[in-house]
């Protein structure tokens, strides 16, 4: 059976095993080490401080990474809820001040 190279593929991804990555957009290695990296939503960065979250994994092995990454996008999400709640409270205060209440 003749071995198929890969110089013949007609894709335009890459062949170097990174394939995965771009099944996890949150996920970013750095110097070895991944990082979980999310951007935070627009109306939540001037409360939140930050246009992105971003946190080590502290690991260097994609599959543990992975793991960990999920994790990380609970806590992100959690957090961000309670910005997001913050946030509404905040509005409906300045409305209720603006009405004279």
């Amino acid at each position: 059976m003749a071995k198929l190279s890969r110089s013949r593929c007609n894709t335009n991804l890459s062949h170097t095993g990174d394939e995965d990555m771009a099944r996890h957009p949150n996920l970013m290695l750095r110097k070895g080490v991944w990082y979980f990296r999310r951007r935070v939503p627009t109306e939540l960065v001037e409360l939140w401080g930050k246009e992105f979250i971003t946190k080590s994994l502290r690991t260097g092995d994609y599959k543990e990474a992975v793991k960990r990454l999920r994790v990380e996008q609970g806590e992100a999400q959690k957090k961000l809820d309670e910005f997001q709640a913050q946030a509404a409270r905040r509005l409906a205060a300045e409305l209720q001040s603006q009405m004279g209440h």
